[in-house]
Formats: structure tokens, sequence, C-alpha cells
């Protein structure tokens, strides 16, 4: 089966088992930059993480960001750690329980060895969603898609305009 993952969801590729066939439309170049990271500073990365540990403030920083101002490396642990630290993983909301221990998912040693071996049979893109449905459109392919509401009714007409329905 062909998986592909349009956009924002990131979360969800993680979360699921591997497909024969995955693709991920990276439209934020975030996970992009974390491959790049991992492949040339991976053992500066996980010193970094092994500092780190599960804080709402902490995860409010990482969150509130200017990227444009972090490093690459700082770009890829901010990214880590909202992933593994939010709520299912969407790096929108802190995730706490009151029954369970903090994720320790970002402080795992081999964790970028289990990211970079989960990522070595994705195809990772960086295409507009409609050049993403055109390029992997298949019978047997399943989209996961995120419907960002600002962009949910030129992506309807874009669709319709293709005949593909939802």
């Amino acid at each position: 089966m062909l998986y592909r993952t349009v956009f924002g969801a990131v979360w969800v590729y993680f979360g699921k088992e591997p497909s024969t066939i995955e693709v991920i439309n990276d439209i934020d170049k975030e996970l992009i930059n974390l491959f790049k990271m991992i492949k040339y500073h991976s053992p500066e990365i996980e010193g970094l993480l092994g500092y780190e540990f599960s804080r709402r403030d902490i995860f409010e920083e990482h969150k509130n960001y200017n990227i444009n101002y972090l490093t690459e490396i700082h770009r890829a642990i901010r990214f880590l750690y909202l992933i593994t630290q939010s709520f299912v993983g969407k790096g929108k909301t802190y995730g706490y329980g009151t029954t369970t221990k903090p994720s320790q998912k970002v402080f795992y040693k081999n964790m970028l060895s289990d990211i970079r071996e989960r990522l070595s049979n994705t195809y990772v893109e960086n295409l507009s969603f409609e050049k993403i449905i055109d390029k992997y459109d298949r019978d047997i392919a399943f989209s996961f898609v995120i419907l960002r509401i600002l962009k949910l009714q030129d992506m309807i007409i874009s669709l319709e305009k293709k005949n593909i329905s939802f």
C-alpha cells in the first residue's frame, strides 16, 4: 500500500506502522532539516538532547521560537522536542498525563537511529498538495491530509477541477 501524508501529518507518520511505500510532504522543511542534521550532526544532537527534560515552559519556548534565528541543529532539536513532548505528537499542545510519566522518546539514546531507519524507505517531498496528489495518486494509495481552514476552499476547488473527491 502506498501511504501519503500531504501536509501537516508527520505525527501520524511516526505513530503508525510502516507501509510498503510511503511519501511525506514536508511543507515547512522541518523534517528535511531534521534528517539532514541526523546525517551530519548526530553526536551533537544526542549530546544536547541529553540535557533536555519534559517541562511545560521549555515546550512553550520551543513552540514560540522564531526558527529563522535558530541554527539548523537547534531547529532539529526544537522539532524533535515538540513532536515528542506534545499531545499526540502534533507539536501544538504540551502533552502531560496524570497517570503516566512524561514521554521519554526525546531522551532515548537510539532515537536518532530509529528515525533514520524509519525514514530510510520513505520519499520526502516539499511540494504543493496538488503536485503530491498528481504524482502519487493511485487506487491503492491512502492519503492522510490535514485541511487547514484558510486553504480549504482553494483546495476543494482544485480537487474538484481534477474530479478528485474525498
